[in-house]
């Protein structure tokens, strides 16, 4: 059994009720695991306000919006976000990888170097990756090996 695979039991809020099936029986926790910093996946406004996005639209556009298109709705949200940083567009992901690996992807360039902490999240990696930039490292949270990594690199001309 994978001792890993939880089952969640609840919205994953601050604290959660989780089932552990090595000893068959739920418990609750802390949750610091969660992407839903804010407690706005359970919050009733934003659950009810997904309900009626779903009746109107369905659970989702089944494709990527290249392919199919995008929901008014997400459209608003881009021109709010835009609005919001003073910008003339703005985009949305599904997800914080889906943008990592997007946005880097798309902006970094053959003739760009892109430095990540060893430890950055695979997101970041596969988006530098995907690029044709040359890809380099530095130790976690090592600003002396960073700061060599991009002399070296300065001086090599990259």
């Amino acid at each position: 059994m994978n001792l890993y695979r939880r089952t969640l039991l609840d919205p994953s809020n601050a604290r959660a009720r989780v089932h552990y099936h090595r000893e068959d029986h739920a418990r609750e926790m802390i949750m610091l695991a969660s992407n839903n910093y804010l407690g706005l996946a359970s919050h009733l406004r934003v659950v009810r306000a997904a309900q009626q996005a779903a009746e109107q639209y369905g659970t989702g556009s089944g494709s990527a919006p290249l392919l199919v298109g995008t929901f008014p709705i997400t459209r608003r949200l881009e021109s709010q976000l835009a609005d919001l940083k003073h910008s003339e567009e703005a985009g949305v992901f599904a997800s914080g990888y889906q943008t990592n690996v997007g946005v880097i992807s798309s902006l970094v360039t053959k003739n760009d170097l892109v430095v990540l902490d060893q430890l950055g999240h695979a997101s970041m990696w596969d988006g530098a990756n995907m690029s044709d930039a040359k890809v380099r490292s530095f130790r976690h949270n090592d600003p002396e090996h960073l700061d060599r990594i991009l002399t070296r690199n300065r001086q090599a001309g990259t």
